[in-house]
Formats: C-alpha cells, structure tokens, sequence
C-alpha cells in the first residue's frame, strides 16, 4: 500500500505541473478540440468525417481569445462565478 501512495503521489504531481492539464483547467474541454482534429479523430459532419477545415475557428485557445478581446463572454452574461 505504501509503493502504491507514493506512485499516486508521482503521478498526481506530474498531471498538476503538466502544461496541457493547466490549458484545461484554464480554457476547459475546447483544448482539446485542435489536437484530436490533428489525429483525424475530431467528429463531423454527423461523424461521417474525422476531421474539421475549421477547427481552429473554434478552438477552446481562439475562444479564449475572443472572449478576451470583446471584455467578457456576452453582454448581460449571467455568469456569477467570474469566469468571463
């Protein structure tokens, strides 16, 4: 039990200081959008196609940019924790 608590120890800390999980705590599931269009695994077109000409069009990163530039995620947003 105590090689297993330390492995889970390891393997915790490198998921928390791993670039790509602070990208999703950041901008959420949207991260992932380019990199499973990259590996053709991306649904579309009623799953029919695997991959998406526009993907970065609607990225979790250009969305965050967006949202960013316009000064929140819309006008009146209901939003009571402050996340946009």
């Amino acid at each position: 039990m105590k090689a297993f608590k330390e492995s889970a120890k390891i393997f915790a800390k490198a998921v928390l200081t791993d670039e790509f999980t602070a990208e999703l705590a950041e901008i959420g599931s949207s991260v992932l959008v380019e990199p499973i269009n990259a590996v053709g695994a991306f649904p579309t077109r009623n799953a029919r196609e695997g991959q998406f000409e526009d993907a970065d069009k609607i990225s979790g990163e250009n969305m965050a940019r967006i949202i960013k530039s316009r000064g929140g995620c819309i006008q009146r947003c209901p939003d009571t924790y402050g996340s946009c």
